[in-house]
């Protein structure tokens, strides 16, 4: 072969990675939105922008499956506003959200909201996920409960902090739009509101414990939220560099 199309791929990946990167270009010490939920030594070691582990080829290639869904969907919303130009009805696509009191950048996927002489309701915060079929049987199949994941509940909580924040909203309809990687079925899923006091513990917390603590080392691991989950340290960036984790 003339071409080694493997590493070609994985080199287009990364210098799309490197492009996503410049979007939080001068914000780099604030937490990320999509990390919520996360152990807390992690995201001091990201604010503190220490190095991580690279990673794998395979584990991009799977990022990737969920780029190009989210890229379709954003196409597909933007295709039928433009096709049916509803009226009152407005939305956001890739809109980025700053909580600043409590250091959270993020970008939503899709919020659409009704507008009218400048009354605005119907707020609706919606954030895509993709699902091998082991994860979706775990989630709706035979016999499964069909549990909230809380790092994802409290992930589309965040944004709707801040989209209630910039549209001076009491509050938002939450929801996750599962799609099967295998089988291309789609679910929704409806988050209640309490996660909004939970995505708001979570941040507070997180944020004294960055005011008062001098570097990660400081909270060791096993203490409460770190991590949250014995799991968290296996896929761990800073697992083996910076922090020992609970796995080797």
């Amino acid at each position: 072969m003339n071409l080694d199309i493997e590493q070609v791929y994985h080199s287009f990946l990364q210098s799309e990675q490197d492009e996503n990167q410049k979007k939080y270009k001068g914000v780099e010490t604030w937490f990320g939105a999509s990390s919520a939920g996360s152990c807390y030594r992690k995201q001091l070691h990201k604010a503190r922008g220490d190095d991580r582990k690279e990673l794998k080829p395979r584990n991009m290639r799977l990022l990737r499956l969920g780029t190009i869904v989210h890229n379709d969907l954003e196409l597909a919303v933007n295709k039928y506003m433009e096709d049916n130009k509803p009226d009152n009805l407005k939305i956001l696509l890739e809109h980025r959200i700053e909580l600043e009191d409590l250091n959270v950048l993020g970008h939503l996927d899709l919020c659409t909201y009704r507008e009218v002489d400048g009354q605005i309701s119907n707020v609706e915060v919606w954030d895509y996920k993709t699902a091998g079929s082991y994860k979706w049987r775990l989630k709706y199949g035979r016999g499964a409960v069909n549990k909230i994941d809380r790092r994802y509940a409290m992930q589309v909580a965040t944004y709707g902090m801040g989209i209630c924040n910039e549209l001076q909203v009491s509050t938002a309809t939450l929801g996750l739009l599962w799609y099967n990687k295998d089988t291309s079925t789609v679910r929704k899923e409806y988050i209640p509101d309490i996660w909004f006091d939970e995505a708001y513990e979570y941040w507070t917390d997180l944020y004294e414990i960055y005011e008062e603590t001098e570097s990660p080392e400081d909270l060791e691991v096993g203490d409460v939220g770190v991590p949250f989950e014995n799991w968290e340290c296996k896929y761990c960036n800073y697992q083996g560099n910076t922090c020992e984790g609970l796995t080797r």
